[in-house]
Formats: structure tokens, C-alpha cells, sequence
């Protein structure tokens, strides 16, 4: 669910106002359920535009813990467009490889805005990344 700015794009305009089309290799599907790793417990529907509404309906996952370093990478902000992605001043195709720098997180624990983005966090620390099943 992480963002490159390059080769992975969320939205380009907030919350994607110009619809779908903005995405690049997004990971979410419009207008489909996404469940927790236990198959079964419903983490929200994604709209016509394939992001999440806010609040989600269940947090992405119940054990992973609450503290710096249990957290997960985004690199998007509350509006879904890149933003921090911990790349190596911007060289291409180094997004997420910075030992310097902030790149921007969401919180596992959460069903408000912080599950969409939480803050910056720096880039030598490490955080979780969500892989996304279709």
C-alpha cells in the first residue's frame, strides 16, 4: 500500500477528484472488500476511486502494537497523494532506500485518518509495509 511517487500512485489530486484514472499501479480496487490476514474480519470497501473510506470499518490488524517501528509505510498524506517516500534525494527509482530523511506512516491500530497517514517518521527506523491481496 506504499507510494513511490513513480511507478505507484495513489492520487495525483486530492482524493483522486479526477477519478480512478490518476492511479499508476495502484494496489486497491474500486468498490471491493478487503479483510484482515484471518480472511474473515472486514477492514473496509474501497469506493469508486479504490481508497478507503474514513473510518475504516476495522483496523487493518489487532496484534501488531501501537509504538514507533509498529507502524506502516505510506507515503502518502490524509489526502492520498505522495508526500514523504524516503528516497535518496530524489533520484529515480530510489524511492524507499534513504537511511536519511522522513518518509510519511499510517497506524495499524487505527480506523480514523491515522490509518490513511499518521505522521513522518525517519526513514532509518524501521515500520511495517501492507501487502495487498486482489
Amino acid at each position: 500500500m506504499m507510494v513511490d511517487g513513480l511507478t505507484r500512485i495513489a492520487c495525483t489530486t486530492p482524493n483522486c477528484g479526477g477519478g480512478p484514472s490518476e492511479h499508476t499501479d495502484w494496489v486497491l480496487a474500486a468498490n471491493t472488500d478487503y479483510v484482515r490476514a484471518d480472511g474473515i474480519t472486514p477492514i473496509a470497501t474501497t469506493d469508486a476511486n479504490g481508497l478507503f473510506p474514513i473510518p475504516l470499518t476495522n483496523t487493518y490488524s489487532a496484534d501488531v502494537g501501537t509504538s514507533e517501528g509498529t507502524r506502516l509505510w505510506t507515503g502518502y498524506n490524509i489526502i492520498w497523494v505522495k508526500q514523504n517516500v524516503c528516497d535518496n534525494l530524489g533520484a529515480p527509482g530510489t524511492a524507499w532506500t534513504a537511511l536519511t530523511g522522513d518518509g510519511n506512516h499510517a497506524r495499524f491500530d487505527a480506523i480514523d485518518i491515522e490509518a490513511i497517514n499518521y505522521s513522518v517518521q525517519m526513514c532509518i527506523d524501521n515500520n511495517f509495509i501492507a501487502c495487498v491481496e486482489q
